[in-house]
């Protein structure tokens, strides 16, 4: 609905937002010193995402369901409970790509780049 304003009226308006960044809002920035010393995959803590030629697995949340799009990547995040961020907002992303075929690789570098898109938007750090 429009909103008319005489001139010289003044209209003050007290508006609330929703943040643009939900994981930011509630999750601390990464703190290497929880991390750093972390040299095994199996011992990573936080988020793990594995980049596949067909979608993202986010280990422990799509397990048994199939990978994810690029683009449902943010909501399975965002789902998760701060308990799962103890380092902060960092994730750790292995690409699948050991056996793949040629046209597999490809695949796979083409959603690894919209993946890093992706976190980049959200403020989170690829730390493994």
């Amino acid at each position: 609905m429009p909103i008319r304003i005489a001139p010289g009226d003044r209209l003050t308006l007290d508006v609330q937002l929703a943040p643009a960044n939900p994981l930011h809002e509630r999750i601390p920035d990464p703190d290497p010193e929880k991390y750093q010393g972390i040299i095994h995959k199996e011992d990573w803590k936080n988020p793990f995402l594995i980049v596949r030629a067909d979608g993202i697995e986010v280990v422990g949340v799509t397990n048994g369901r199939g990978p994810i799009t690029v683009d449902a990547v943010a909501e399975a995040l965002e789902s998760l409970p701060d308990s799962a961020w103890p380092y902060g907002l960092i994730v750790g992303v292995e690409d699948h790509d050991a056996s793949a075929s040629q046209a597999d690789r490809s695949r796979i570098k083409a959603n690894r780049e919209s993946l890093n898109r992706l976190l980049d938007k959200l403020g989170v750090v690829d730390g493994f």
